[in-house]
């Protein structure tokens, strides 16, 4: 026969176990949102957003060396999939390189530097979508 602490033991352990699968989905959606609107954002297949000075740079840690970095450029790339639909893959370009050597070369591919961030580290999505929010904005105002 259960007493009454481990009614409230189970209690608490279900409730924890239901908010990790509801975090778990709504931060899944984000990433899913927010690669969309990056994507959206770039404006072409093979664009990117390039951060600057007067926009600011959004932080990247990696966990390599423990350290922050400035993420220079995000881009996202959009792959069909067996099901006919876009998987997007999120890119990132930090100050470990030029930030004059992010445009593609000049037969399109990509240069080197662009890099799967949740490889490397991680950085706060809120962060990055305000930022390129705002960038999005100042390019609309020019």
């Amino acid at each position: 026969m259960k007493n009454k602490e481990q009614d409230f033991r189970d209690w608490l352990y279900q409730s924890a176990n239901d908010f990790s699968i509801a975090m778990y989905s709504a931060e899944r959606k984000m990433k899913e949102y927010a690669n969309k609107y990056i994507f959206e954002v770039q404006g072409a297949i093979d664009g990117f957003i390039a951060f600057n000075d007067e926009s600011g740079f959004p932080l990247f840690r990696d966990h390599s060396d423990d350290m922050w970095r400035n993420i220079f450029g995000v881009r996202v790339k959009a792959t069909l999939n067996e099901d006919n639909e876009y998987d997007y893959e999120l890119f990132i370009y930090t100050d470990d390189n030029s930030a004059e050597d992010m445009d593609n070369n000049a037969d399109g591919t990509w240069s080197d530097g662009w890099f799967n961030p949740f490889h490397y580290g991680d950085f706060q999505w809120c962060e990055l979508i305000e930022y390129v929010r705002d960038w999005e904005k100042n390019m609309l105002n020019d």
